[in-house]
C-alpha cells in the first residue's frame, strides 16, 4: 500500500513512517499541508493519514485545494 503521512510534528511523522514501512508498506511523508498539497497534485497514494491542526495550511484545507482532491487523488 502506498500511504501519504503529513503531520507537523516531526517525532509522529517518523515513528508512524516507521512503524508502516516496517509492515511493508510504501510511506512518503509530509510535513505541513502546502507540502501535502504538492504531492497530492502529482502522486496516487491508497491511504492519507493526517494531523488536522498544523501551521501553514490544515488537513480541511488542502484537501478542498487540491484539485482532484485526497477521495479522488486515493486509490
Amino acid at each position: 500500500m502506498r500511504i501519504l503521512i503529513v503531520d507537523d510534528e516531526k517525532i509522529k511523522r517518523v515513528t508512524l513512517a516507521d512503524d508502516l514501512t516496517g509492515q511493508g508498506h510504501e510511506v512518503v511523508t509530509a510535513a505541513d499541508g502546502q507540502e501535502a498539497l504538492r504531492l497530492l497534485e502529482r502522486e496516487v497514494f491508497d491511504v492519507v493519514v493526517t494531523d488536522v491542526k498544523m501551521p501553514k495550511l490544515d488537513a480541511w484545507s488542502y484537501s478542498s485545494g487540491s484539485s482532484r482532491g485526497p477521495w479522488r487523488t486515493c486509490r
